[in-house]
């Protein structure tokens, strides 16, 4: 795989039944999108020996698990699950997939590993053990005080469209004419 993909530790050695949760909150045209994540959870798995048992997956914000349907079902089956036939593990794009808000991250996070499953992230290394736990209290927060900080820049960028008469969208305003302006391209190189 990847320079950027991170094997995984020794506590999933090969032959460990894993499930995976993955999370976009911009579609299929989103860099990294579910199905890209798909694609290279599901080769991270045969490269190194693991079982995919289940991929759960939601298009929606980070922040709240509101409208996260599948973040809650694969919650609920891990508690449900009696301990001999759960899987080992949980495997994540990024620990910013799993929840951008700190009481989520840390109640749904550490709700899993208190059921003795291994939660790895394929993009960022966390040392195992309490150094790990240190290392995932900062991430929680830098991950949290990320998701301020966009909204606020979305919140301040809008305004700054208003401000220089375009429209944020909708129906333009009557007495606006509609001309489109072509800015730049977004990531997967559609114009904007």
């Amino acid at each position: 795989t990847d320079d950027y993909i991170y094997k995984p530790p020794a506590s999933l050695p090969p032959g460990s039944i894993v499930i995976a949760y993955l999370r976009d909150s911009g579609g299929p045209n989103q860099e990294n999108s579910i199905s890209q994540q798909l694609e290279t959870v599901t080769a991270y798995c045969q490269q190194y020996g693991l079982t995919l048992s289940r991929v759960f997956s939601d298009t929606a914000s980070g922040r709240k698990t509101k409208n996260r349907d599948q973040f809650l079902e694969m919650f609920n089956s891990v508690l449900a699950t009696d301990e001999r036939l759960r899987p080992a593990g949980l495997l994540l794009w990024a620990y910013s997939r799993f929840s951008r808000d700190i009481v989520d991250f840390n109640f749904y996070l550490y709700g899993i590993l208190k059921q003795g499953m291994v939660v790895h992230s394929l993009t960022e290394e966390i040392p195992e053990g309490l150094a790990g736990q240190i290392v995932l209290s900062v991430k929680a927060y830098t991950n949290a005080d990320f998701s301020v900080q966009l909204g606020k820049n979305i919140k301040r960028g809008i305004a700054e469209r208003v401000k220089a008469g375009y429209s944020n969208g909708g129906q333009a305003p009557r007495g606006y004419r509609v001309v489109r302006e072509l800015h730049d391209s977004r990531r997967n190189g559609q114009p904007r």
